[in-house]
């Protein structure tokens, strides 16, 4: 099982001209994915995708008043069920805070159950005089609630990835203490220098904000893992993000 997290970055390249089909064909070729979790990526995501076996889910319309983009969270060859609600005696809707930041999933392979995956986008927010408000550390100890009901609803195994937009040093607080015991939240990524993001704010002008999380027993079956810019240099080419990929035994 080989996972993946990468911004698809549609919004700019709508403006240059790569279209989402060259997005996930370079996502083809480059991460040979089972599972991905895309942020700013067409919603819905090209019709082409289901000739190579994908399946996806999505919030409708992507992030609102956002041109049709958002997170998607795709599977190949499997079974996935897009999570709005949890909860039995008494519902609990997800993804109300800051829609189209939290969306989740539950994955089966070969009808068994595999995993809940959640796919986080934490932009820096505007209000409608484009003034910058809140920021994106903020708004996840915002969401924190989605993260615990859907927890406390499936109570198993976890995947968190995405684009949060920070440069942590170590799983954010909220998520560390979300679960324990097996399905504990751990960054296979974590002591690894890498850079997933590229911009021109500052004199070095790289950052790592993209990040993906899973339970520790998921991360046991880990066999090899890559990410940033080192591993896929020609992700600059068509994203100003560079993806993470972990591969499950």
């Amino acid at each position: 099982m080989r996972i993946a997290t990468w911004n698809l970055n549609t919004w700019i390249n709508r403006k240059e001209g790569i279209s989402n089909e060259q997005s996930w064909q370079w996502a083809e070729e480059n991460l040979e994915a089972d599972l991905v979790i895309f942020t700013e990526a067409a919603t819905p995501p090209p019709a082409s995708i289901a000739q190579h076996g994908w399946t996806a889910v999505h919030r409708r319309g992507g992030i609102p008043n956002r041109s049709g983009w958002g997170t998607v969270i795709a599977a190949r060859n499997m079974r996935i069920e897009h999570i709005t609600h949890v909860g039995k005696d008494e519902i609990y809707e997800l993804d109300t805070f800051f829609p189209g930041s939290f969306t989740a999933s539950d994955v089966y392979v070969e009808n068994d159950y595999f995993a809940t995956v959640i796919g986080l986008y934490l932009p820096y927010r505007k209000n409608a005089d484009k003034i910058f408000i809140g920021d994106p550390e903020m708004d996840l100890l915002t969401m924190n609630m989605d993260f615990v009901q859907l927890h406390l609803d499936r109570g198993a195994n976890l995947i968190v990835a995405g684009d949060l937009n920070i440069d942590y040093y170590g799983i954010p607080e909220s998520l560390a203490e979300l679960a324990s015991g097996k399905y504990e939240l751990v960054d296979p990524f974590d002591g690894i220098e890498m850079d997933t993001y590229k911009q021109s704010w500052t004199e070095n002008g790289f950052f790592q904000v993209d990040y993906l999380y899973l339970s520790k027993q998921l991360a046991k079956k880990i066999t090899f893992k890559k990410g940033g810019q080192k591993d896929f240099p020609t992700a600059f080419d068509i994203s100003d993000h560079a993806p993470l990929l972990v591969d499950l035994g």
